[in-house]
This record gives C-alpha cells, sequence and structure tokens, in this order.
C-alpha cells in the first residue's frame, strides 16, 4: 500500500505546502521550504536575512534570525559592549509605518520592563532604528513551548504551572 502524502493547507486562504516549514504569519500556511514572501499576500516571510551579519545602534551584531511573526522579526544577536547574547525584536518595515502598531510595541515593551519576574524576559534596552523600532531583550538558550510540545506532547498540569 503507498503511503499517503501530508499536505498543509492553511484555513484562511488555502495556501497550501508539501511538509512543515513553519507558519505564514500572513495567512498561516505552511509554505515551501526557502520561500521569501507568502504565497496568498505576496508579503515577506521572515526577517530580513540582509540583517545577518550586520550591527544595529553600534552594538547589537545580528547573528541569525530567531523567530517571525505578523509584526516583526526576533534575532539572536551579540552585545559588542557587555560581550553576551541578546535577543532583539524588530517590527517589519510595513508595520513600524503604522502608528498605532509602532504604539502598541512601545507599550508592549515598557509593560514587559515593568513586571520583573524570574518567569519573564527582561527588557534591556528599546531604541529605533530610522523608522523602526526595535526592544532588547535577555536571550533564553533552550527550546520554545510550541517545540516542546511539538516533541514531548501536551505538558502534565504540574510541569505547565511552572511555567
Amino acid at each position: 500500500m503507498a503511503k499517503a502524502k501530508t499536505v498543509y493547507v492553511c484555513t484562511e486562504c488555502g495556501g497550501t505546502a508539501p511538509k512543515w516549514q513553519g507558519k505564514c504569519p500572513h495567512c498561516g500556511a505552511r509554505h515551501e521550504d526557502g520561500a521569501l514572501r507568502c504565497t496568498a499576500t505576496g508579503r515577506p516571510i521572515g526577517g530580513d536575512p540582509e540583517l545577518v551579519g550586520k550591527v544595529l545602534a553600534g552594538r547589537y551584531h545580528f547573528v541569525r534570525l530567531l523567530g517571525d511573526g505578523g509584526m516583526g522579526a526576533v534575532y539572536k544577536a551579540a552585545d559588542q559592549v557587555l560581550r553576551r547574547f541578546v535577543a532583539i525584536k524588530l517590527l517589519h518595515p510595513a508595520v513600524a509605518e503604522n502608528p498605532a502598531s509602532v504604539e502598541r510595541f512601545e507599550r508592549e515593551a515598557r509593560a514587559a520592563a515593568a513586571i520583573g519576574h524570574p518567569n519573564i524576559i527582561e527588557i534591556l534596552d528599546f531604541g529605533r532604528d530610522g523608522n523602526r523600532p526595535y526592544m532588547v531583550m535577555e536571550y533564553l538558550r533552550g527550546r520554545s513551548l510550541s517545540q516542546v510540545i511539538a516533541m514531548d506532547g501536551a505538558l502534565p498540569v504540574k510541569r505547565a504551572a511552572t511555567i
């Protein structure tokens, strides 16, 4: 008997992909490996690959893309002043053009910086690269929650409560 071929289909736009490649932040589809634009919207997927190797604010050297969402991308960077790794969330250029989105991003940074809890990432810096706001956060090594669930399955209540 032939093995069934899995195809991922976005429930919003109908876009398909032959294998798991990550969720498109714009339409939810699983696009082809290496796709730079969403097939449904034409918008860029992922952070800007040109940023890797560049320096932000004269001190943060972009190392690699960690993740991407509808508002922005998160990069691993090396803080050249304090000699440690950090995570930088940088708004997508199109999002940075929307004043309401920029204000929401600034509120997120202020709120996260005010919490001061061991289970919340610390906000270390906030600024603008031209027209694009960014926030610098502590870099946390390990797996994301989605990676843990994908590999280990649903978390027991006791473990989930400690996160």
